[in-house]
């Protein structure tokens, strides 16, 4: 499931590549596209902010800190970045951040992963969303189905599909007009809130709806064992959007705030791909007996708890680290030009967390990414190379 969800990310960035020589590329610190202004292609936009006040007819694929759109896209809307604000017309919408804010109307579908993902607007397709917190404010419609998965997901509009997913915390203030299938505990209905269709629900113990004027169709209880992670068929997806989207806002971070080290780590990787490797396949065996053994002895026990400690962070780190590299690589490769750490970093990161659930090989190639990754951070860490800026 997770694995066939994921793969639509890669096609739809590569479909957008393959047509870069049709493309508007721009980046910089900052990049805004003027109120008035009518670009009549494909724009890859790339920077600290991006801000879209004119209109694009074609597509808008931007990886940035945060994404301000005023004006209409008419065709879809790729981004990854820490914060989006979405008050212009659209029509499909993928998008990884920290924080969405959807005020627009959509002609299309919606998918994302955020901790926060509020939808204000009209969206005339399905809503696929993975986050902390889902909001569907008074005044928003979907007219397809949706499909989510949350720790609390609040509807106070109107959805005039299904309603499928897990979540702890679903409350209704507006209207489903199809039926509802929840993975949950804990429902509550406020104001005129209904469900106008079926209510099928799972959880550990039945909940108590008596005669519901909430829900106008069938109650069914299905009780949730615990090893029902594995039939559930949002949570993995959802776990997988939640790491994913996790991964896209540490890269960010590590370009805003880290560039320097991200630069110099990199071309470790591609200067001395050989020593690289053979430092990360030592860190990756060696950190943890190292902290084991140095936690047998009381002068060296804090030292085997501080590395014991680290380790899984430098793995993670490294895993980033590794996205962006191969990000950068391929990219270079496909527009045959340089390419800003501010949309290499969301594409790799995307390919590898893609890459990590290949049914049968994904574990063994996400073991060989972190290696290497960690490779290249051991190697900026210790000062193996020189650096230089790209």
């Amino acid at each position: 499931m997770r694995t066939r969800a994921l793969v639509p990310l890669l096609i739809a960035l590569l479909c957008v590549f393959s047509t870069a020589d049709a493309s508007l590329y721009e980046t910089d610190e900052s990049v805004i596209i003027e109120e008035g202004t009518t670009i009549p292609e494909n724009v890859i936009l790339t920077g600290r902010t991006v801000r879209v006040y004119g209109d694009v007819l074609g597509d808008v694929l931007t990886g940035c800190r945060y994404y301000s759109q005023h004006g209409r896209v008419f065709d879809n809307v790729f981004a990854a970045c820490q914060t989006a604000d979405i008050l212009g017309r659209t029509e499909d919408i993928l998008i990884f951040a920290q924080t969405v804010n959807i005020s627009a109307d959509t002609t299309g579908d919606i998918r994302g992963a955020a901790q926060t993902f509020n939808i204000y607007g009209y969206v005339d397709g399905d809503l696929m969303v993975g986050a902390e917190s889902v909001y569907i404010g008074p005044d928003a419609v979907v007219t397809g189905d949706m499909y989510v998965g949350a720790a609390k997901v609040t509807i106070l509009g109107e959805v005039l599909g299904d309603v499928k997913g897990g979540m702890d915390q679903l409350t209704i203030g507006g209207t489903i007009q199809g039926d509802v299938e929840a993975w949950c505990d804990d429902f509550t209905f406020i104001g005129s809130g209904e469900i106008k269709g079926d209510l099928d629900y799972h959880a550990e113990n039945e909940y108590n709806f008596g005669v519901s004027p909430n829900v106008h169709g069938q109650i069914e209880f299905i009780p949730r064992v615990e090893d029902e992670g594995e039939q559930n068929p949002f949570a993995n997806f959802i776990f997988g959007l939640i790491l994913l989207v996790t991964a896209l806002v540490t890269a960010f971070l590590l370009v805003g705030v880290w560039r320097r080290g991200v630069e110099g780590s990199s071309i470790a990787m591609e200067r001395r791909p050989g020593q690289t490797i053979a430092v990360g396949l030592l860190g990756f065996a060696a950190i943890p007996v190292t902290a084991i053994i140095a936690m047998l002895l009381v002068v060296t026990f804090p030292l085997g708890i501080m590395l014991l400690a680290m380790y899984p962070i430098l793995a993670y780190i490294g895993w980033v680290m590794f996205g962006i590299w191969l990000g950068k690589t391929l990219l270079e490769g496909l527009l045959r030009r340089d390419v800003s750490l501010w949309l290499a970093a969301p594409f790799g990161v995307l390919i590898s967390g893609i890459l990590a659930y290949v049914p049968w090989i994904g574990w063994f190639i996400a073991v060989i990414t972190t290696t290497i990754g960690m490779g290249m951070l051991i190697m900026q860490m210790i000062g193996l190379r020189k650096l230089r800026t790209w």
